[in-house]
């Protein structure tokens, strides 16, 4: 399954936002299934409207090298579509980039939400098993950046779909720059809620940025376990 820029349209153009494509985007059969990486994590999005021209994806590439390689993984809640991007990026490109998203179900796609899919931008290869230094980049999925929800005072919101088996309640944290920010995690009463079944939200401050801890402890029947620990790049939305 990252992001930066000036306030920009809905409808993202190419002079605004670099588009990076992928000859090799995949949509993934049913019955292959899908494993996010990390797999615990199915979704990594901004809250955000509905642009005009979708799908589209947008994520955030920090100043960390000379080259990333960009992984996207996408399902939809029941699993039924799935699909998977790699993408080369350059120095040149450290910002709000746009990932192609090359799928033959683009009606599928064009009405995908944080409430009905995931979509988790990571770094590295679609191929290499998620590890401790896997850095996760939130995602815009159909909206520009000026569709990003905002609060009262300009606080962001991102959503994070999980899929967590025989748990009845999560507990999360997340923490950037020494500070904790609000987390709120509730388990999903659907019944397509299969590849992912949990929602956490996040508060982000306006302006806030950088490398964040997420962390997060699993209960059932007056039990606890904790789960993994996942490397969140914040950019600035101002």
């Amino acid at each position: 399954m990252c992001i930066f820029a000036q306030s920009a349209p809905s409808s993202v153009s190419a002079q605004d936002i670099p588009l990076l494509t992928d000859p090799d985007f995949q949509d993934i059969p049913e019955e292959e299934g899908l494993i996010a990486a990390p797999d615990w994590l199915v979704g990594l999005h901004f809250q955000s409207a509905q642009a005009e021209r979708r799908p589209t994806v947008l994520t955030f590439v920090p100043d960390i090298g000379p080259t990333e390689v960009v992984c996207l993984e996408a399902t939809t809640i029941d699993g039924r579509f799935a699909a998977k991007g790699e993408y080369a990026t350059t120095k040149s490109m450290q910002g709000w980039i746009e990932l192609a998203y090359t799928t033959n179900f683009a009606n599928v796609w064009s009405n995908a939400s944080v409430d009905n899919s995931g979509v988790v931008a990571s770094s590295g290869p679609c191929g290499d098993a998620a590890t401790p230094a896997t850095v996760l980049y939130p995602a815009v999925l159909n909206g520009g950046l000026a569709d990003v929800a905002r609060d009262g005072v300009g606080n962001s919101t991102l959503v994070l779909n999980m899929h967590a088996r025989k748990t009845s309640e999560i507990e999360a944290s997340m923490t950037l720059n020494a500070v904790e920010l609000p987390v709120s995690c509730h388990k999903l009463d659907r019944s397509d809620a299969i590849k992912f079944n949990f929602t956490c939200t996040v508060s982000v401050p306006k302006g806030a940025n950088g490398e964040a801890t997420f962390r997060y402890t699993r209960l059932y029947k007056g039990r606890s376990r904790p789960g993994e620990t996942g490397r969140i790049f914040l950019p600035a939305l101002k």
